[in-house]
C-alpha cells in the first residue's frame, strides 16, 4: 500500500506531465491489484485451514455441519476446483494485469463464504 501511496502522490508533483503522472496512476493500479491478490490469497489460506479440519474429520462434519455431507463436500470440491482455475489463471498472467486472477479468486471466496455459512460454529465449539 505505501508503493500505492507514492505513486498516487505523484499526481501532485508539479514537475511531472500529464504522461508521467498517468504511468504512476498505471503503477498504483498494479501494487493495488498485487495487494488485491495477496489479501484474497489470505483468505484463501485460512478457509482451506478450517475446511481441511472439518473436512478430515467426519463426525466433527456431520454434526457441526448445517447441510447434508454430500451437499457440503460437493462444494468443497468445486471450490478447491474454483481455487484450481483461479491458480491457472494467475499462472497464465504472470508479468500481467491481475483483474482476470482477482476476480477468479474472488468466485472462489464467494463460494466459500456461502460453505462457511453452512458451518455451525457453536457445534463446533461445544463438540
Amino acid at each position: 500500500m505505501e508503493n500505492v501511496r507514492s505513486h498516487v502522490m505523484q499526481m501532485l508533483n508539479l514537475e511531472l506531465d500529464s504522461a508521467r503522472k498517468e504511468e504512476n496512476i498505471h503503477k498504483a493500479n498494479g501494487h493495488l491489484e498485487r495487494a488485491t491478490l495477496d489479501c484474497l490469497k489470505i483468505i484463501w489460506g485460512s478457509v482451506g485451514e478450517h475446511l481441511q479440519r472439518i473436512c478430515g474429520d467426519e463426525e466433527l462434519r456431520t454434526k457441526c455441519i448445517k447441510i447434508s455431507d454430500s451437499e457440503f463436500t460437493k462444494k468443497v470440491i468445486e471450490y478447491e476446483n474454483l481455487l484450481c482455475e483461479a491458480r491457472r489463471i494467475e499462472m497464465k498472467s504472470i508479468g500481467k494485469t491481475h483483474g482476470e486472477t482477482i476476480i477468479a479468486y474472488r468466485r472462489a471466496i464467494e463460494l466459500a463464504k456461502e460453505i462457511m455459512k453452512a458451518i455451525d460454529c457453536e457445534k463446533i465449539k461445544s463438540y
